[in-house]
């Protein structure tokens, strides 16, 4: 699993966004303090 953090909803707190290596499927898990709010599934990455 690949993993990177950043800020995708703009609520100035840290986000996870992971990839499956074998699907190259991505999803987004909205933070607050370290606590999961939601979800999301983002785009498959290019091979």
């Amino acid at each position: 699993m690949r993993l990177a953090v950043g800020d995708f909803n703009g609520d100035s707190k840290p986000d996870y966004v992971l990839a499956n290596p074998l699907t190259l499927q991505t999803a987004i898990w909205y933070m607050n303090n370290n606590v999961f709010v939601s979800g999301a599934f983002g785009p498959t990455l290019p091979p």
